[in-house]
């Protein structure tokens, strides 16, 4: 199932949890507040913690998953060479972050996957650094 809106809403809204009684969920990664939101839109269920479910569901790909992945992987490959354009000193990581957008969006991509990561200079390291007002002040490449 390709997810739309978020999973619970879709959940919801496609009623695939109706006549349930209890459902099992990712017991290892599901951070409390996913927990206490499930509970909220589903209070007549009783959530079971598995341990891996997810890696076990996610492994086996329909053909329709397949496409859509080999297709967003064209998508980011051709908006990362259209950004390496772009990124120069002096540009901000939020310009970068608005053009990573742009330019999936413009290629074909619905949305954004997740908040994009931009981060240069000493936040680099961040793993999962949210674009800044901080300007870029050096930057090379080599082609490939």
């Amino acid at each position: 199932m390709i997810a739309k809106d978020s999973l619970f809403d879709e959940l919801k809204k496609r009623k695939l949890v109706r006549g349930l009684r209890r459902i099992g969920v990712e017991g290892n990664y599901l951070p409390y507040a996913e927990y206490q939101k499930l509970k909220k839109t589903f209070p007549r269920l009783r959530f079971v913690p598995q341990a891996d479910l997810v890696e076990s569901v996610s492994a086996i790909k329909e053909e329709e998953e397949i496409r859509l992945i080999k297709k967003a992987a064209q998508i980011s490959d051709k908006v990362f060479q259209e950004v390496l354009e772009v990124l120069r000193p002096g540009v901000r990581e939020l310009e970068i972050s608005a053009e990573i957008s742009y330019l999936h969006k413009t290629a074909g991509a619905d949305r954004d996957a997740f908040e994009t990561i931009v981060a240069s200079g000493s936040r680099g390291a961040l793993p999962h650094g949210i674009a800044s007002r901080k300007k870029i002040s050096h930057f090379s490449h080599s082609p490939r």
